[in-house]
């Protein structure tokens, strides 16, 4: 019986927190649209600031839809139909090469190195393995300012692939740091203000599920990074 209240407490915890970070971005795509429509907004600058702003709430609207979806997709074990060996090194490859148009957006200093085999692999679904370093990459960039450094790098250690993403943003609190991956979770720093609190619980729950490792290094002020291992599958594609 208390399973089943901790069950229907937690399964209430999530819609309401998904109902009230919907509801911000939304807000906002509406005030600014009917701001537009009735004229209110009608110098080209505003005009052009507001449709941005539109577009950015709208991906981050995209963003979490993605983040929701991927989080119920893993608690109904629908995952595992996708697993199978693939070659890492493009995947890391592509995410680098979008994070450095990315970089070069929103004036942000991208290095970092894919120092592994291009014969690495490793045994994931590849939307899943996608998901965990676009969330980790587009924290990294939303927390540092203006021409910080964001590095992306890769390598093997100890028969592990090991993927780091770094940042000298804002950081993370010593307090916060054994709840970052909670879900909705709101922390004191100004850092965990700003996302929806899926993020974090998403790339725990992917790395859980895999049964893969994540490390985190950080305090405020000085930067983040982030440690991902994960196991080497030996031999060939078929």
């Amino acid at each position: 019986r208390q399973a089943l209240r901790d069950d229907q407490f937690r399964k209430s915890r999530f819609i309401m927190g998904i109902s009230h970070d919907l509801r911000t971005p939304i807000a906002l795509i509406k005030g600014y649209a009917e701001a537009i429509s009735d004229g209110t907004i009608d110098d080209t600058e505003m005009l052009k600031s507001s449709l941005e702003i539109i577009c950015q709430k709208s991906q981050q609207l995209d963003d979490m839809i993605e983040d929701l979806l991927n989080f119920v997709k893993l608690n109904t074990q629908e995952w595992n139909k996708h697993v199978e060996v693939r070659s890492v090194y493009p995947l890391l490859e592509d995410c680098f090469h979008r994070l450095q148009s990315d970089g070069i957006l929103l004036q942000r200093r991208i290095t970092g190195s894919i120092d592994i085999p291009q014969s690495t692999l490793i045994a994931t679904d590849e939307k899943l393995f996608i998901r965990v370093l676009e969330n980790l990459t587009g924290n990294a960039l939303r927390y540092t300012e203006q021409n910080g450094i964001i590095d992306f790098s890769a390598c093997i250690h100890e028969n592990q692939l090991c993927i780091s993403v770094f940042d000298t943003g804002i950081g993370i609190s010593q307090e916060d740091l054994p709840y970052i991956f909670d879900l909705f979770y709101r922390g004191t720093n100004s850092r965990r203000e700003k996302g929806s609190g899926l993020g974090l619980a998403v790339v725990k729950s992917i790395l859980e599920s895999f049964r893969w490792d994540i490390e985190v290094f950080s305090q405020k002020g000085s930067g983040s990074c982030f440690v991902v291992q994960i196991p080497l599958v030996r031999g060939e594609l078929p």
